[in-house]
């Protein structure tokens, strides 16, 4: 066990210093600087977790972009078991705050990241050091976990599975409001594509105009979930298929019909749903667009995947935090939910995941992002007594 002489922070301190490093996934930018990437949060963490834990490495996923693995070695012969949070948070355009001048008002914390997921994660980085700064003994090794790309494909958690790594348990930190989640949707992105026929646009006749196609391709492809919809008979917390479009473009002129438009669109699919669901709304969307239109073909691609969240009630992992939860926070049920986290990767590799964090999701991407300070002290002496239970 490593022992250190280094001061404890204090919640604020810590979350202050976590929200005042900007970590904005870049997305697709091929080339990025501050505030954009995770590499700084990385060094932070470096900073935060070296004089604490037994081991500390980084790996990295895409080019500047890491995931940090620090290790904590525990009660010989006890669990293997993780604590995660991913690094990135969405961008701060249309903010009403200043997103990295962390400011505390009425017992809020205010900052891009301070819901989703930089306070969550400060209540794992409290239950690791308080415990250590203690001398209390881990019930077992404990890993905290810090992923790249969380927001725009969950490219850190893929590789962290896909590179082997694999333990009897894992806590995801996401705003639950101090409830466990057990179960939540996964999600299926596709960037669908309609090239038409240019033309004058005095004479629109001699065109197939895509702008159109596609308006008339979401209008059936949301006829064509909400159908799927109204069939669905599982967990209602969850619900059934959802899409949005979240992003479209088309044309180059306002006097020319347009040749070619594209949409991005999010599906939400809940557990036990396969990808024929997403590919047979799309497929039915097409031919009934396509025989109204002439001239027009449409294409898609899949950009983005997250897997769903799985229970695993039979878990010794998921029966005892279930059971701490009950003792000290008394919600022990776990919950289903909508939205979509790095859970589902480490579910689907078999691993018993619990998704679990102070804040509300109704705060996260929000142009006052905030959480409440109790809450994290809340969920630090939770998860503390967790890990030395």
């Amino acid at each position: 066990m490593t022992l250190s002489t280094h001061a404890v922070p204090t919640t604020t301190e810590l979350l202050s210093s976590l929200v005042a490093c900007p970590s904005i996934n870049p997305g697709a930018r091929g080339q990025f600087e501050a505030p954009y990437g995770e590499l700084a949060m990385a060094r932070l963490l470096q900073d935060i977790l070296e004089p604490w834990a037994d081991a500390f490495r980084t790996e990295e996923v895409l080019p500047g972009r890491p995931n940090v693995i620090a290790t904590f070695r525990g009660k010989a012969g006890g669990p293997k078991r993780a604590l995660e949070a991913h690094m990135d948070t969405v961008d701060v355009d249309g903010m009403h705050i200043e997103p990295f001048v962390p400011t505390v008002k009425d017992g809020q914390l205010y900052g891009r990241g301070s819901a989703d997921t930089k306070g969550p994660m400060t209540a794992m980085l409290l239950a690791l050091i308080r415990a250590r700064a203690a001398g209390r003994q881990l019930n077992g090794d404990w890993y905290f976990i810090s992923t790249c790309d969380e927001e725009l494909g969950g490219k850190g958690a893929q590789h962290l599975v896909e590179s082997g790594f694999r333990c009897d348990g894992i806590i995801v930190a996401e705003p639950t409001e101090l409830s466990l989640i057990d179960a939540h949707k996964g999600v299926e992105r596709y960037a669908i594509s309609i090239d038409g026929r240019a033309s004058h646009s005095a004479y629109p006749e001699r065109g197939a105009n895509a702008i159109h196609a596609m308006s008339e391709f979401i209008c059936n492809l949301e006829l064509t979930c909400q159908k799927k919809a109204q069939a669905y008979s599982g967990d209602d917390a969850i619900g059934p298929l959802t899409m949005s479009v979240g992003v479209i473009s088309g044309g180059d002129q306002v006097n020319r019909v347009p040749q070619h438009a594209t949409i991005e669109v999010d599906f939400r699919i809940p557990p036990g749903s396969t990808l024929d669901l997403v590919l047979n709304c799309m497929e039915r969307a097409a031919e009934a667009t396509c025989r109204r239109r002439n001239g027009i073909k449409i294409h898609w691609e899949r950009t983005q995947h997250y897997s769903p969240l799985q229970p695993a009630p039979d878990s010794p992992f998921s029966q005892a935090l279930t059971e701490h939860a009950r003792q000290h926070l008394g919600n022990a049920t776990p919950q289903s939910v909508r939205y979509a986290t790095n859970a589902g990767f480490f579910s689907e590799a078999g691993i018993p995941c619990m998704v679990f964090g102070p804040g509300s999701i109704a705060e996260a991407h929000t142009a006052s992002e905030s959480i409440p300070l109790e809450q994290i002290e809340r969920a630090a002496r939770f998860l503390e007594a967790f890990i030395t239970a």
